[in-house]
Order: C-alpha cells, then structure tokens, then sequence
C-alpha cells in the first residue's frame, strides 16, 4: 500500500479560506473544488474559524 500525501496548509491560508467560504454566496464543496482542497477540510477551517456564521449553523442542522 502506498504512503498517503498529507499536505501543509499556513494558517492564513485555511482562515481566507474559511472567510471566502463564508462571505461567498456558494456551497462550501463548490468553494473548496475552486481552492483545489477537500470539501470537508474545508467545513473544518469554517467551523474552526467561524464557528457561528450562517453556513455552519446550516450544517449543524443536517
């Protein structure tokens, strides 16, 4: 089996990521495949980073 690629990301990038996530009007899955991330790394950084806007209470809900 192959060695898995864990990739470094600077703690700015994953908070301008979380910030474009949030102010963006899209789905956070189409905002993470325009980043070139995983969408669920990307719901992490904005639960992280802003854990009481709209997009992460939505997901609480689900």
């Amino acid at each position: 089996m192959g060695k898995r690629h864990v990739t470094k990301y600077t703690e700015e990038f994953k908070k301008s990521s979380a910030k474009l996530a949030v102010d963006s009007n899209q789905a956070i899955s189409h905002t993470a495949q325009e980043l070139g991330i995983h969408s669920s790394t990307l719901h992490g950084w904005v639960n992280k980073y802003h854990p009481n806007s709209p997009n992460t209470a939505l997901l609480r809900k689900i």
